[in-house]
């Protein structure tokens, strides 16, 4: 129970890595194809009406859209970004402050020079809200969560179990278990082949190994049993 509770304050930990609102390439995955409805169907041993079929390209472009924001810039490189700006205005504010306390003659000359200018109290103004500018850095990089580096949260489980709603919703049974007499550890229900074979059509940058696709499978299988009856 202790390891349950470690891996999911780690998981819950890797999901607050994120930092909303995410941006990325606006990219519409395309539809599934009717040759690739035609495989589900052959692979679940289902027939996939049209309102499933919606509801299956909307899981795949949610799936998508869920894998890019597991590759969206973490806050050790949003920290990291911070601190070059701020350190590069501490800098130029250091060289800008003609007024500061141990300025020297020549820069309290030039200061007073510039203030004669046209703009001349604009532009100085503007040069004293660096200090204001470099604060707010600070608070910002003081702001973003703590970042172990450990792997944000695939969760796949909750895309599968959308799957199977719609895969139960046509009449299928949303089984998979484990079998010693298959070469690859477990049984080739229906609703595995079809989850294997929906997976196989997502582009996906961050993808599980077949084996733990299968435990995911099992995991939601294993759940959805687990349901009280209604």
């Amino acid at each position: 129970m202790a390891k349950n509770g470690q891996r999911n304050r780690r998981g819950a930990s890797a999901k607050h890595t994120v930092l909303w609102p995410v941006v990325s390439t606006a990219e519409t995955p395309p539809d599934l194809t009717e040759t690739q409805f035609m495989a589900l169907e052959m692979a679940g041993k289902i027939s996939l009406a049209p309102e499933p079929r919606r509801n299956l390209n909307n899981i795949a472009a949610s799936w998508i859209s869920h894998d890019r924001m597991l590759l969206s810039p973490r806050p050790f490189e949003f920290r990291l970004r911070l601190r070059s700006i701020r350190t590069s205005l501490e800098r130029a504010h250091a060289r800008a402050d003609l007024n500061r306390v141990g300025a020297t003659t020549f820069e309290r000359h030039l200061y007073h020079w510039l203030l004669g200018l046209p703009g001349g109290i604009d532009g100085l103004s503007q040069l004293a809200t660096l200090d204001g500018i470099i604060e707010f850095l600070h608070g910002a990089e003081r702001s973003l969560p703590l970042d172990s580096g450990s792997a944000r949260p695939m969760d796949d489980h909750r895309f599968i179990q959308y799957l199977a709603d719609q895969f139960e919703a046509c009449g299928g049974k949303a089984r998979a278990y484990v079998s010693s007499h298959s070469g690859e550890g477990y049984a080739k229900t229906p609703f595995r082949q079809f989850v294997h074979r929906f997976y196989a059509f997502l582009s996906l940058k961050s993808r599980r190994t077949n084996r733990g696709l299968d435990e995911a499978i099992r995991q939601v299988s294993m759940d959805r049993r687990r349901r009280p009856s209604v």
